[in-house]
């Protein structure tokens, strides 16, 4: 005889693939209980600045990689340039993404920087992420920010998305009670699939009409719960196989039913509890005629099912470079002319140049998914885990969710027919199992309702 005892729970499980400029890199993966759900969530993030106005303010990105710098205000700035309507901020710390550690900058000194940098910005409380804009001092020469090279920023985004896992329907009749010696009949009606996805059209420090090296965009996050098998494995304390035209009724063990195939059992026992019954049928069928205090079996079924993620996003990066004339002008001797010309020319003014290699930018699709593994799910009860090979490594998720649909006369059992009859979703199988009172002959190619 198997038994197995079961409180029905879920897990959420949380993947957190972080996307970077260099591309995906899984990080943390945990387990919260939602009740009824597996879930799977993304971030992302780019920029390498944080500004605050004090060091206390500062809080470690959740993910990151490489350093970080941080700014920090200053307050009673000297400057004659600085007015009350601005305010100074200066590159006080580095953050190293890999060690969590905050270091502060050493200027002067061996190994430290050659000078300090400040920003001057519109006087304004800053947030973790904006660009600095303004003017910029660098060993005391001042310039003004134009383009993303001179951008102090940080962005992050973050996606989550779960799906519960399917509960299937299984056809029994009669059901909710048969009898002793009756063939019992057990149809599964296919196995059910799940999903979400979440969507994000925009994250980066540009935006979509100028984007920014690193931006990214049409960002999809998407969780799919398969079926691993069309079938369910079945069981039902005492339950046997009829043969010899219902003579006989060995007992068996767990079942494998595929959908769509009907599978005949029989009991020689009733849901006496010396025979393993448990429970009242008052607990669970109010409406039906059976005798509210009348013992039944618990019995149960499962569903192997895949969870996978997939996230998918577009990426502004460099795809090469080409050749082009920019100031200032360099010359080149040219032999035939016996002079030195322009090394090239630009513009409609043909205005002496140089030749450079400039970097072309543009919007790359990048995508990325994978399997849920059961192990990475702390907490995960070692019966929601599917070995389906038999390896001693789950590769799927166990569904218990059975929802007892009661059918109509076989062999088609319609669902017009005056048994038919939808039970609530359970994660264990209740049936009465009673004495029988006479033995009824079994017709030819199947049977009566008792």
């Amino acid at each position: 005889m198997v038994s197995m005892g079961i409180q029905m729970k879920r897990y959420l499980l949380v993947l957190f693939p972080v996307v970077l400029l260099a591309g995906l890199i899984p990080t943390k993966v945990y387990a919260q209980d939602d009740g009824d759900n597996i879930g799977v969530g993304a971030s992302g993030s780019g920029g390498n600045c944080i500004i605050v106005n004090t060091i206390e303010e500062f809080v470690a990105p959740s993910s990151c990689e490489g350093e970080i710098q941080v700014w920090t205000r200053i307050f009673g700035h000297p400057l004659e340039d600085v007015d009350a309507n601005q305010c100074v901020f200066l590159l006080s710390y580095i953050y190293d993404c890999d060690t969590g550690i905050l270091q502060p900058v050493i200027f002067g000194e061996e190994g430290g920087l050659e000078a300090p940098s400040e920003i001057i910005t519109a006087c304004e409380t800053p947030g973790p992420s904006r660009p600095c804009g303004g003017v910029v001092w660098n060993n005391g020469i001042t310039w003004t920010s134009e383009g993303p090279e001179s951008t102090c920023s940080r962005w992050e985004w973050r996606l989550s998305v779960s799906a519960s896992l399917p509960c299937n329907r299984i056809g029994i009749s009669p059901y909710p009670a048969t009898t002793v010696g009756w063939p019992t009949a057990f149809r599964f009606l296919g196995a059910g699939s799940s999903g979400d996805s979440a969507f994000l059209a925009y994250a980066g420090s540009g935006s979509p009409g100028n984007p920014v090296e690193g931006d990214q965009r049409n960002i999809t996050l998407t969780l799919q719960i398969t079926p691993a098998m069309n079938a369910v494995e079945m069981y039902i304390p005492g339950w046997g196989t009829p043969v010899d035209g219902g003579k006989q009724c060995p007992l068996q063990g767990v079942r494998l039913l595929p959908a769509g195939v009907t599978s005949l059992a029989c009991w020689d026992l009733s849901s006496h509890p010396a025979a393993g019954g448990s429970d009242a049928a008052g607990n669970y069928f109010p409406g039906d005629p059976v005798a509210p205090d009348t013992p039944l079996f618990k019995g149960w079924g499962r569903v192997a099912y895949y969870a996978t993620w997939s996230l998918s996003y577009d990426q502004y990066q460099q795809i090469g470079t080409q050749q082009m004339c920019e100031p200032p002008a360099e010359y080149v001797y040219d032999e035939d002319q016996g002079r030195y010309v322009p090394e090239c020319t630009y513009g409609p003014d043909e205005k002496p140049g140089h030749i450079e290699e400039v970097p072309i930018y543009d919007w790359v699709s990048h995508s990325s998914s994978g399997l849920i593994d059961p192990d990475m799910v702390a907490g995960l009860p070692e019966w929601a885990k599917a070995d389906l090979d038999g390896d001693g490594d789950p590769e799927a998720f166990w569904s218990y969710g059975l929802q007892v649909v009661r059918l109509g006369e076989p062999p088609n059992y319609p669902t017009y027919s005056p048994w038919f009859k939808e039970y609530v979703c359970r994660p264990f199988v209740p049936l009465v199992v009673r004495e029988a009172q006479s033995r009824v002959a079994w017709p030819d190619g199947g049977y009566v309702h008792p």
